[in-house]
């Protein structure tokens, strides 16, 4: 009976995403046939291009492009899930990767220690920008979703000052800082390509968030923080304290994606490297897909990633705009939200019955 009814909940958990991706779909191939295009031929070159067709290439760069979506997606469902509504992972993430970019430059110590402390420094600068936001939730009322996404701009602005100006390279003509020690860059697990050794992080801290919300006692509070904040506090928690922690955790695992990027991928910072591809806003919509659950984001990151990038493949042979993935996946979480919606509203009238 409980395997029977575990397996009932997990079905229904993952029946409303499973909807959003075929109407996302539908409506995708709808606007195709309006614009002309076929959407056989272009679903088609769009598989190609987000899992290989002859290709094993493409798979990889999915699979690269996934993990700082899956990565920040676990970071928003962190918080998300214990009802503390962090969307400020992009501006934590770049804080994050300038911070342990100007320690690996400059420290000197080995690169153990310099790797040691580049982490911590990182992890500890976005987990403390994160606080910002939780602290003038507490003291001024101001909702968190609104304060985390206007901090959003002081981090990419000050980072950028930092890169242009006193921890600039020189020696170059572009706005980046100078390159890691070669001692500090993850290596490469597939030869010529951007997969690095880091990304395998990313599903062990997946894993270990689930076994915590699920197991632990700080993982009840959290939940017990989402469904209903008021009962915690009847129960004696102080829930001021959890949330400067959950917002810290939040903001220290978007910066940790922050570092592998730089460790893993450029080996400097370059402002718009963590911006412009648009990985923290693709997270919260891969967050909300997998309605905050820390396994879903594993396969709702994955999915987002090889939307955005079989885009490129669908526009490089067929033609059609690369924007017709993001409508698939605006599309996508419009349907998730208005089936939440309608989840809640049913629930709200048996519970007024």
């Amino acid at each position: 009976m409980k395997i029977r009814k575990s397996f009932r909940n997990l079905t229904s958990s993952f029946k409303a995403p499973v909807i959003a991706v075929i109407g996302g779909l539908l409506i995708g191939g709808i606007i195709m046939l309006i614009s002309g295009f076929e959407p056989f031929s272009s679903y088609r070159a769009l598989f190609d291009g987000a899992f290989g067709g002859k290709n094993s290439a493409n798979l990889v760069g999915t699979l690269v492009r996934s993990a700082p979506i899956i990565g920040l997606a676990l970071a928003a469902s962190i918080s998300f899930k214990a009802g503390f509504f962090n969307i400020g992972g992009e501006g934590q993430m770049v804080l994050g990767a300038i911070t342990a970019a100007i320690i690996a430059i400059y420290a000197p110590f080995s690169a153990p220690i310099t790797a040691v402390l580049a982490v911590l420094g990182a992890i500890t600068v976005s987990g403390c920008y994160a606080l910002i936001g939780a602290w003038l939730d507490i003291r001024f009322s101001i909702p968190l979703f609104i304060s985390t996404l206007l901090l959003n701009y002081p981090a990419n602005y000050f980072a950028t000052y930092l890169a242009n100006h006193p921890f600039r390279d020189l020696t170059t003509g572009e706005v980046q800082t100078q390159r890691i020690p070669a001692a500090l860059q993850i290596p490469k697990i597939i030869p010529k390509t951007q997969f690095h050794a880091g990304i395998l992080i990313i599903p062990i801290l997946v894993f270990l968030a689930a076994y915590i919300f699920k197991y632990t006692k700080i993982g009840y509070k959290l939940r017990m923080c989402g469904y209903n904040k008021n009962f915690l506090t009847y129960g004696g928690v102080n829930t001021v304290k959890l949330e400067y922690g959950t917002l810290f955790i939040s903001g220290a695992l978007a910066g940790l994606i922050g570092v592998l990027e730089v460790f893993g991928m450029r080996y400097r910072y370059i402002p718009g490297m963590l911006t412009t591809p648009l990985y923290a806003w693709t997270a919260v919509t891969a967050a909300i897909l997998a309605n905050s659950n820390p396994i879903g984001v594993l396969f709702s990151g994955f999915l987002l990633a090889a939307i955005q990038n079989g885009g490129y493949g669908m526009e490089r042979t067929s033609e059609v705009p690369r924007e017709i993935s993001r409508v698939i996946q605006a599309v996508i979480i419009m349907i998730v939200c208005a089936a939440t919606g309608l989840k809640r509203k049913n629930v709200s009238s048996r519970k007024e019955g």
